[in-house]
């Protein structure tokens, strides 16, 4: 697997961070129509918030493709910082999760083909620990392929992803010491449970949103 250093894009007022910031304040003081988004924070919390801007805006002609951001707000609502993701190659941008270490694990994807790319992000540093690209064949133990992945999680060496790719849609883990993939789920495995007549269109009929673990053992 290869590292990719990664630059970031640092906002410093809500005017630099364009339509990605919040509005703060009380709504009525906003020029034109009043957004849903806007409102007043009434209970702030202790420390920053970082959300993922998955990439795309739908309005009265459809959807269309927007850049795909990591935000940090502040505990008062204010953008502290921006990492422009479709800047550094990216097209969609999905889960982030806080690391013990204060670091943050992204989960993101590369158009070129498409493929699910994961990392360890650095705030304070604007650059990644370390990328995982998972661009692959579906079959390989060391390199596998994953595509559209919402949702990563890590647990110590064993970084977990859903996998959306037609064909293979699964969950599986891939030890990261190791590079090699440990454990797999797959959804056509399990036809009763999960029928491609259940819903969803053609191509994308599992849409795993979210993976967790729920013991130790699982």
């Amino acid at each position: 697997m290869r590292a990719l250093p990664l630059a970031i894009l640092l906002a410093v007022s809500l005017v630099a961070a364009g339509p990605v910031a919040p509005g703060v304040g009380p709504a009525s003081a906003q020029d034109g129509p009043v957004s849903s988004c806007i409102g007043t924070v009434e209970d702030r919390p202790d420390a920053s918030t970082v959300v993922s801007i998955q990439g795309t805006r739908t309005g009265p002609e459809g959807a269309f493709k927007e850049q795909a951001l990591l935000v940090a707000f502040a505990p008062d609502g204010s953008v502290q910082w921006v990492q422009n993701s479709t800047a550094n190659g990216r097209w969609w941008a999905y889960d982030v999760d806080p690391l013990p270490n204060g670091n943050l694990l992204y989960a993101t994807t590369d158009p070129r083909p498409p493929h699910s790319v994961v990392g360890e992000f650095d705030p304070e540093a604007g650059e990644y620990v370390w990328v995982e690209r998972f661009d692959g064949s579906p079959d390989s133990a060391t390199n596998p392929l994953v595509v559209d992945a919402h949702d990563a999680d890590l647990h110590g060496d064993e970084l977990v992803a859903v996998d959306k790719g037609e064909g293979h849609e699964r969950v599986l883990a891939y030890n990261r010491t190791t590079g090699r993939v440990t454990w797999e789920w797959r959804f056509d495995e399990h036809p009763e449970q999960f029928p491609k007549s259940g819903g969803g269109r053609s191509g994308d009929w599992t849409h795993v949103n979210d993976v967790d673990r729920v013991s130790e053992d699982l």
